[in-house]
């Protein structure tokens, strides 16, 4: 495995991470600027189902098609990266 190669898998596996971070499930990154978007109520309840929602997060992601999900969804992302880097380099 060449250079080129080995970069090109830490670029997919990093985009498939920021993709997960940013989902608005609460102990990820995206909940928090979804309650941050929607003060009041929302706010009020994306934080407090932060302390069960780890163990719900994890069943999930055991769960088959929304693992599918994720993996296309890094897959479309990073394509369009590739082809927004080729554009400007």
């Amino acid at each position: 495995m060449g250079v080129a190669e080995f970069l090109k898998i830490l670029f997919f596996i990093n985009t498939g991470l920021a993709v997960f971070n940013i989902l608005p499930f609460p102990p990820l990154d995206g909940s928090k600027i979804f309650a941050e978007l929607f003060k009041g109520k929302v706010s009020y309840y994306i934080y407090s189902m932060e302390r069960y929602s780890t163990i719900l997060l994890f069943m999930l992601l055991w769960f088959a098609p929304f693992r599918n999900i994720l993996i296309f969804l890094n897959q479309r992302l990073g394509i369009l990266i590739i082809k927004l880097v080729e554009i400007f380099v």
